[in-house]
């Protein structure tokens, strides 16, 4: 019973912000921290006896909803929690609604739900919610930027999400069942035209929720015009979600070719987007598709060391452009403006910790020794055959470099005469910290994981 803890733990509390809407903000942390408990019990438990599988009512598994924490749920609830503070303590000293906080707790519940769910349907019901509680968060305050930009993501999602079910729909009638374990015994040998088409529809509606360029072209806008702590949110772990899926798909269907091209297609056209970008925030959501095609070629290679890799790269991701979205907020309040230039004319008056997180995040993003990135790719160019698909991969990397190179004056330390600058408050600094500590020492925590 312990998976479903998790997730009805936001559920429970989201019912008591609307209870006591004075105390949201308190209620909310409380159920960050609450998570980040279970997650270390959860974590012990699967170190002792590894995956932990619970079945919701004692039905078997071909007919019940299986919830299952293995690493896959451990790596990605954990960057859940930790992106969970980093926004609380961000928004601390910032005046919200308590229905922000309830939509909060709403987006927690269904990526818990998602990361834990083992069949089909369930990943449907979770994504739908997910779905729900970003477009209203990313509408949040309701200018008309920002709803236009939430309702591009809700059409877009919606189409998604059709194609998803109907897909789910083919392999029901096929197989009498959407649990994935039970799915892949099924399948095994199989090459039938009905495997191929519901795998397709399967793949093209998780790839509208993951980040793969030309699927999501809703997320450019909905990064860039969402509040800056619900950007990271969206950039950090709710993209991933749909990464989440196809780490479960690609353990059942054979999708390995399709990853693969998937995955440069998408690393190589938002490095083209990038370039062409001046406005900070658009920049750190195109570069969302780079970091994506990382994860797809290494989930696409499908061999343990490369998986791995693409396991750590998507939660790495996860905490530097986090970092980064928080820090591009504060910096354009600081600065009155959203482009490249207008950071680097005007970056006196950024505060030393905001320069900081920006350095961090940009030689993270860049590929800097020892910081997430580097620790990732180093893990899948290790795994990856010599060939052209290493061409490709460097040339990414390359277009990386020329992008965020571009970024890196706005982090460089500020003159003994530049005392004017924008103070950040005390919640931004907790928020920076719990961001940048995991970043610097994310090398050591590969280690000790056993990378």
């Amino acid at each position: 019973m312990a998976p479903l803890l998790l997730p009805l733990t936001s559920f429970l509390i989201a019912a008591l912000v609307l209870l006591w809407p004075r105390r949201a903000r308190l209620i909310t942390l409380v159920a960050v921290l609450s998570s980040g408990v279970l997650v270390v019990m959860l974590a012990a438990r699967f170190f002792d006896y590894g995956p932990i599988s619970y079945t919701i009512g004692g039905w078997p598994a071909k007919m019940g909803i299986e919830l299952y924490f293995d690493e896959i749920g451990l790596y990605f609830s954990a960057l859940a929690v930790v992106l969970g503070l980093a926004v609380i303590a961000y928004l601390w000293n910032r005046r919200m609604k308590s229905h922000f906080y309830l939509l909060l707790n709403l987006l927690f519940g269904s990526i818990y739900t998602l990361i834990f769910s083992r069949d089909l349907f369930n990943i449907f019901v979770a994504m739908e919610f997910l779905t729900l509680a970003s477009f209203l968060l990313v509408g949040y305050p309701r200018r008309p930027y920002q709803v236009w930009a939430s309702l591009k993501y809700l059409i877009l999602s919606v189409v998604g999400m059709g194609l998803y079910l109907l897909g789910v729909t083919v392999f029901y009638y096929h197989t009498g069942t959407l649990n994935l374990g039970i799915i892949a015994e099924l399948i095994v040998g199989e090459h039938t035209v009905w495997l191929t088409l519901s795998s397709a529809l399967i793949v093209t509606g998780i790839a509208v929720k993951s980040g793969i360029f030309c699927f999501s072209m809703w997320l450019p806008d909905a990064h860039a015009y969402a509040l800056p702590a619900v950007s990271a949110l969206l950039s950090g772990i709710v993209v991933k979600m749909g990464v989440v899926v196809l780490f479960r798909l690609s353990e059942v269907f054979p999708l390995s070719f399709l990853l693969i091209v998937l995955g440069i297609a998408t690393g190589l056209l938002g490095i083209l987007w990038a370039l062409a970008e001046q406005e900070i925030k658009k920049i750190l959501a195109f570069s969302t598709f780079t970091q994506i095609g990382y994860i797809l070629i290494g989930l696409g290679l499908n061999t343990s060391g490369t998986i791995n890799a693409a396991l750590w790269y998507a939660v790495g991701h996860g905490l530097f452009k986090g970092l980064l979205f928080l820090a591009a907020g504060t910096a354009i309040t600081s600065v009155k403006g959203r482009t490249v230039s207008a950071l680097l004319a005007r970056r006196t008056l950024l505060s030393p910790i905001t320069r900081l997180s920006l350095l961090v995040g940009i030689l993270a993003l860049s590929g800097f020794p020892i910081l997430p990135a580097f620790v990732g790719r180093t893990l899948l160019d290790g795994g990856m055959p010599p060939g052209w698909l290493k061409f490709f991969l460097g040339l990414i990397s390359l277009g990386g470099v020329i992008v965020y190179a571009r970024l890196l004056p706005v982090g460089y330390s500020r003159s003994k005469e530049d005392n004017e600058y924008h103070p950040e408050t005390g919640g931004e600094r907790l928020a920076a910290m719990i961001l940048v500590l995991p970043i610097i020492f994310f090398l050591p925590l590969a280690w000790l994981a056993g990378v």
